[in-house]
């Protein structure tokens, strides 16, 4: 694909590239960092979506109406921290 037949948000091809990747290896390093990390992710997805949901340091929880609103305190009590574990305020 070509710049002339592609524009995205006003990229070109190559612009849109470079950002998408340079997203993906941000992502990739802020991943693998120490800190904890809460996010979303599509269910279904590319190959990079799929490599992120099967890190051994991934934890995928699906959001309902049921279980929504217990969420936040549930996970928060998962995420280790170096004095134990965060506690909801």
């Amino acid at each position: 694909m070509d710049d002339q037949q592609f524009r995205f948000l006003g990229l070109s091809w190559e612009d849109y590239r470079k950002a998408r990747n340079g997203a993906r290896e941000t992502l990739t390093q802020t991943l693998d960092s120490a800190n904890p990390v809460i996010g979303s992710i599509a269910q279904r997805g590319n190959p990079f979506i799929e490599k992120i949901k099967v890190r051994k340091d991934v934890l995928l929880v699906s959001v309902s109406e049921k279980n929504r609103d217990s969420l936040p305190s549930s996970l928060l009590e998962q995420i280790p921290t170096s004095t134990g574990t965060l506690k909801p305020a």
